[in-house]
């Protein structure tokens, strides 16, 4: 993914001046650099409780932004009076002749760690 930003005035010439001085080969890398440094100045455990609270994230997207794992991510959210909301209400649509027809396919569909239930090593409960 492209992302065009338009940087000015003093930033741009303090971006110059660090290519010049050989720190980073372009603006484009000495960018890149700030904003990795950015994102991992987050906690980005709290930022995936606050997204999903607020109703802009589900719980999957949450543990992929978290950065640990789901079962540790269940018992932070536990811990800040959050239960998780694990799978999917199933549709009319996707219970009758689609592709994800059977229960086993609709429940690898609805489960987001349906390899661990599988794996008889689970130790989540879903809700689905």
């Amino acid at each position: 993914m492209v992302t065009t930003i338009e940087i000015s005035g003093y930033i741009e010439d303090l971006l110059e001046a660090l290519v010049r001085a050989g720190l980073y080969s372009s603006k484009t890398e000495a960018i890149r650099e700030a904003v990795r440094r950015l994102v991992e100045s987050y906690d980005l455990k709290d930022l995936s409780l606050r997204a999903f609270k607020n109703g802009g994230i589900s719980f999957q997207l949450a543990v992929d932004i978290s950065g640990i794992s789901m079962d540790e991510l269940i018992w932070f959210f536990l811990s800040h009076d959050t239960p998780p909301q694990l799978g999917a209400t199933p549709t009319k649509r996707s219970m009758r002749g689609s592709s994800r027809s059977g229960i086993r396919d609709w429940w690898s569909w609805t489960c987001p760690h349906y390899m661990l239930c599988l794996s008889s090593t689970c130790s989540v409960t879903c809700l689905s």
